[in-house]
C-alpha cells in the first residue's frame, strides 16, 4: 500500500509540474486545466492543485465556472487555513464575479495571515474602493506607499480614494503630487491635479485612456445609473429641441453620434435618419451601443480622429447631422472638436450638444483665497471677476462652459448658434444639475 502511495505521489507531481509548464505559456491553459483535473483524480487532497485549478477556472471560463472555482480554493484553504496565497485567490475570484462584499472578507482574512503582501494589499485596496469604503482602501494603499514609497500606483489611487472622501481634498491632492513626483509623465495625475486645483488651462481635456477606462468600468450599470438614478434626460431634450427646430418629419441623410456611449440617442434618432454612426473611446460602451441595433457603423476611437476617417471614405459624404450628448463635459477647449465638426459637415448641417452650465457651477468649482479661477482664451489665470467667463474645472474633472464662450467659438469655428438654451439635464445627490442645450447650423 505505501509503494502504491508513493507511486501515486510521484505520478500526481509529475503532472502537476506539466500542469504548472502549460498553465505558464497562455495559448496551454486549456491543457493545464485538464491536467488539474487528473491531479486531483489521482490525489484528490492535492491542495496546490485545487488552489491553482479554482484560480484558472476564472482565468478561462470566468462567472461561467465560479461555483467550482470557489468550492476548490475553499478546500485548498480547509488544508491550510493560514496559507494567504489561497485566502488571496479566493478573494480574486469573488472579485472577478462582482462580489465585492465577499471579496473584501478574503483580502483582510489574507491580509491577516500576511501583512506585509503588497499584492494582497493591492487587491484588498481595490475591493474595499469598489464597495464605497474609500478611507479605508486610503489607509491600505497609504500601507502600500509605505513598504514600496516608489510603487508604480500607490499615490494614485490612495488619492482616487480620498477626493471621494469630504474634507480630504487636500490629502488627496498631496498624494496626487507626490506619484507626480515619481511619474513625471502621468497624464492622469497631471489632469486630476488640474481638477482638484480648479486650473482649467493646465488641461484641455481629460486624458483619452482615464475616459475609455472610467466607462469599460462602468458600461454594465451606465443605463440604469444614468437614467434612473441621476434621471438623466438630455437625449430626449435634444431630440426635442431638433425636432421643435425642423418639425416632427425632419430627416436627416447622415447622422454621427458623437461619444455614443451606451446608445441612447441612437433610438431616439432612428426613424429620423437614414444612416446612423457612432463612435466613443469605450469599447464596453461600443458593445452595449451595438445590442441596441439602432447604429449602421460604430467605431471606438477619439472624435477627431474619426471625423478624420471619414474624410478619408470614398465616396465623401457630408455629415448633415451631428449630436454629442453629455460629451463636452469631458473637454475644455472646445474650439479643435467645433473645427473639425465644420470641416466634415455640409452647409445647413445642424450639430446638437450639451454640456454644464458654469453659470450653476460656480459653487462647486474648486476655490482659492476665496476667488474661483477660470480659463479664457485671452489670458492664464484669472479671478472670476476679472474677466469674461469661459470655461471651467470643477474636482469631479467635469468641465462647465459659459453660454458666452458657447456662442463665440462656435461662431468662430463656422457655426450659426439657433439654440442656446439652460436645461436641468440631470440630477446628482438629489440636486438638479444644469446645463446648455445648443443646436447650431453649419454656415459657409
Amino acid at each position: 500500500m505505501a509503494l502504491g502511495r508513493e507511486h501515486d505521489e510521484e505520478e500526481a507531481d509529475s503532472l502537476f509540474n506539466k500542469a504548472s509548464s502549460l498553465h505558464c505559456k497562455g495559448e496551454t491553459r486549456s491543457q493545464a486545466e485538464e491536467l488539474y483535473r487528473q491531479v486531483l483524480k489521482i490525489q484528490p487532497h492535492h491542495a496546490e492543485a485545487q488552489h491553482i485549478l479554482g484560480a484558472l477556472l476564472i482565468q478561462l471560463h470566468g462567472e461561467k465556472k465560479y461555483d467550482e472555482a470557489r468550492a476548490l480554493v475553499q478546500l485548498a484553504i480547509n488544508q491550510r487555513p493560514s496559507c494567504a496565497k489561497y485566502r488571496h485567490s479566493l478573494g480574486v475570484i469573488y472579485h472577478t464575479c462582482g462580489k465585492n462584499k465577499e471579496a473584501v472578507d478574503a483580502f483582510e482574512r489574507a491580509n491577516e495571515k500576511d501583512p506585509l503582501n503588497i499584492q494582497i494589499l493591492s487587491s484588498l485596496g481595490q475591493a474595499l474602493r469598489d464597495v464605497g469604503r474609500n478611507m479605508r482602501a486610503a489607509e491600505v494603499w497609504r500601507s502600500v506607499s509605505q513598504l514600496d514609497p516608489e510603487h508604480p500606483t500607490a499615490h494614485y489611487r490612495r488619492a482616487t480614494c480620498l477626493k471621494s472622501v469630504e474634507g480630504r481634498s487636500e490629502e488627496a491632492l498631496s498624494a496626487l503630487r507626490q506619484h507626480q513626483r515619481l511619474f513625471p509623465g502621468c497624464e492622469k495625475t497631471r489632469f486630476w491635479i488640474a481638477a482638484m486645483s480648479g486650473d482649467a488651462a493646465a488641461m484641455q481635456a481629460m486624458p483619452s485612456d482615464l475616459v475609455a477606462g472610467l466607462f469599460d468600468q462602468y458600461a454594465d450599470n451606465f443605463d440604469e445609473h444614468l437614467v434612473q438614478q441621476l434621471q438623466y434626460k438630455t437625449p430626449q431634450l435634444l431630440l426635442d429641441a431638433m425636432l421643435v427646430l425642423r418639425g416632427h418629419t425632419a430627416h436627416w441623410d447622415l447622422a454621427v453620434d458623437l461619444g455614443c456611449g451606451t446608445g441612447l440617442m441612437g433610438p431616439l434618432l432612428r426613424s429620423h435618419v437614414t444612416i446612423l454612426e457612432g463612435v466613443d473611446l469605450s469599447s464596453a460602451m461600443v458593445e452595449k451601443a451595438r445590442e441596441r441595433g439602432c447604429y449602421d457603423r460604430l467605431a471606438v476611437t477619439e472624435l477627431a480622429e474619426y471625423l478624420s476617417q471619414h474624410t478619408a471614405r470614398k465616396p465623401l459624404t457630408l455629415y448633415n447631422l451631428l449630436v454629442a450628448a453629455d460629451v463636452f463635459v469631458y473637454i475644455g477647449d472646445l474650439a479643435p472638436v467645433m473645427q473639425s465638426a465644420a470641416e466634415h459637415s455640409d452647409q445647413g448641417a445642424i450639430f446638437a450638444f450639451s454640456c454644464e452650465s458654469l453659470e450653476h457651477r460656480l459653487d462647486n468649482i474648486t476655490t482659492k483665497n476665496g476667488s474661483c479661477t477660470v480659463h479664457a482664451p485671452s489670458s492664464n489665470q484669472l479671478h472670476i471677476e476679472d474677466t469674461d467667463r469661459s470655461y471651467a474645472i470643477t474636482a469631479s474633472g467635469r468641465y462647465a462652459h459659459s453660454e458666452q464662450y458657447l456662442q463665440t467659438v462656435s461662431q468662430k469655428c463656422g457655426w450659426k448658434v439657433l439654440l442656446c438654451k439652460s436645461e436641468v439635464i440631470r440630477y446628482n445627490s438629489g440636486k438638479p444639475v444644469h446645463g446648455h442645450l445648443c443646436l447650431m447650423e453649419r454656415i459657409p
